[in-house]
């Protein structure tokens, strides 16, 4: 007897630390059952994806300002995502770290100030874009207008159409319009405010339209220059000195290109006057 409870003490003794053992190893597999709620909530809402694009994943339990947080993000985002910015990249990752912060964090005026600084960035981009935009379609235009001169002109001439104007007077004139709108779009070009428009395709055909209405503007001013129209003095004052005439020619020609008002008064003045 005394010999079997010796086996029974030393059977015990040998279960007892295999007991405290299996009770450690329990609670080292209940901890990670615990921490993964709060890894669940540490996941993030927005993250770039392998093709360089902005991805949001929702959770189920937003507040009202968290959910219009991330609905602008959603709309800046794609709005990038449309116009295929050089700062595309730097723009994800802003936005990216907003939604982040305002909702994972739950600090959305850290969210908010992120935020801003994607929107900051943005459009720095668009209004750099709009303004290359503006300065493509000028160019265009003046090529355009060159073109439609040359071939117009050599049409004028085999027809024997040159009352109104010589070829090479007509050539000098729609030259000028067309620098002086060039300079103008390009002495203009720091303070264009382009950052609202979104359309690439209006914004050329806008720059482009510049140097086409400055030789409208230019070839009725000079109509009504050389045919003294209205009483304007440029140039001699009696006419008798021919070159200075063409110069003021085209120096108004200039001026029509460089600033539309100036084309726009001249042609008001012929207008009817009312009485007062």
């Amino acid at each position: 007897m005394i010999g079997h409870s010796d086996n029974k003490e030393s059977f015990s003794r040998r279960v007892t630390p295999r007991h405290s053992d299996t009770g450690t190893e329990g609670m080292k597999m209940t901890e990670p059952d615990q921490g993964q709620p709060r890894q669940a909530r540490l996941l993030p809402v927005a993250r770039l994806t392998d093709d360089g694009e902005l991805h949001l994943e929702l959770p189920s339990t937003l507040t009202a300002d968290q959910v219009v947080f991330l609905a602008e993000i959603r709309s800046l985002a794609k709005r990038v995502a449309k116009n295929r910015f050089w700062a595309r990249q730097e723009i994800f990752l802003l936005l990216e770290n907003a939604a982040n912060a305002g909702v994972i964090l739950g600090d959305l005026e850290k969210g908010e100030s992120v935020y801003k600084r994607a929107a900051a960035v943005y459009e720095r981009a668009l209004l750099g874009r709009n303004r290359f935009s503006y300065i493509v379609g000028t160019a265009l235009g003046v090529v355009v207008l060159l073109i439609v001169l040359l071939v117009g002109t050599a049409a004028l001439a085999q027809y024997g159409i040159t009352s109104l104007a010589p070829a090479e007077t007509v050539i000098s004139l729609f030259a000028f319009a067309a620098m002086g709108s060039v300079t103008s779009v390009l002495i203009r070009l720091s303070t264009l405010d382009l950052k609202e428009e979104t359309s690439k395709t209006l914004l050329m055909l806008s720059g482009a339209s510049k140097p086409l209405v400055a030789i409208a503007f230019a070839s009725i001013v000079y109509i009504v220059l050389k045919y003294k129209l209205i009483a304007i003095t440029i140039g001699s004052p009696d006419g008798i000195d021919e070159a200075a005439d063409q110069a003021a020619y085209w120096i108004a020609a200039f001026l029509c290109g460089f600033s539309e008002r100036f084309g726009s008064d001249i042609i008001a003045r012929l207008g009817p006057k009312t009485a007062d």
